[in-house]
């Protein structure tokens, strides 16, 4: 077991690659039980792959190898993370490494849409 005070680093390109699903239980212990059909079935895949890997390790890094994904889709799906978290534990949990400009104002744009949308939906009256 990783200590929960370490950090783990996902190259998101593995996801792209013919035979990810074996790279991910080789590399990183992971099982991933169906073939993704699309480019949300993949970010969806990463999402459900940094909450498992927060119940063991402090921070999530995700390295893009400086590779533009250009998918609002992938990153949408990690922008889920702030409807199920708090806004600051997911900002110091979760980091981009070697992320195009791009992508990553794209994220930033879909969490604050998330955001917006959450904060919206403790304001309505039940």
């Amino acid at each position: 077991m990783i200590p929960i005070t370490s950090s783990f680093r996902i190259s998101v390109k593995t996801f792209f690659e013919k035979d990810f699903r074996a790279n991910l239980r080789e590399a990183y212990k992971i099982e991933v039980p169906n073939t993704p059909q699309s480019s949300r079935d993949i970010g969806g895949i990463i999402r459900s792959i940094i909450k498992t890997l927060w119940q063991e390790v402090d921070v999530i890094e995700l390295d893009f190898q400086n590779e533009p994904i250009a998918s609002g889709s992938i990153f949408d799906e990690l922008a889920k993370l702030f409807d199920e978290y708090p806004k600051e534990e997911v900002k110091r949990r979760l980091r981009f490494v070697n992320v195009d400009e791009w992508d990553q104002h794209l994220f930033l744009h879909l969490a604050k849409m998330r955001l917006e949308d959450k904060a919206k939906k403790v304001l309505e009256p039940a």
